[in-house]
């Protein structure tokens, strides 16, 4: 398992099958077969931005995505090493009756 703590508050987690995003007191969950796009963007000033658009239901697509947060410069690789993991176990991942 891989986690993240973007901020004093929130961290990131994954086992390699589901997505975790915690900040205070709640969460966010979904299984990478659920997802459709999880990309960093960084905007002209520099701040970093995790982008993930997920499929929660069928046929459902979140307005907005199903996480977007902000992170910091001393977290950059390690999101970026993250997403790399997640985009790869999303090309190779098949449930068990497909």
């Amino acid at each position: 398992m891989t986690t993240i703590r973007l901020s004093a508050g929130s961290l990131l987690a994954f086992d390699g099958k589901v997505l975790e995003f915690f900040w205070a007191a709640q969460s966010q969950r979904v299984h990478l077969g659920a997802i459709d796009k999880i990309q960093v963007d960084t905007d002209r000033k520099g701040k970093h931005r995790l982008n993930i658009v997920a499929n929660l239901r069928p046929g459902e697509n979140l307005a907005g995505g199903f996480l977007s947060d902000t992170f910091d410069d001393q977290v950059y690789s390690q999101v970026n090493e993250m997403v790399t993991e997640i985009q790869k176990a999303m090309s190779s991942f098949r449930a068990d009756n497909e």
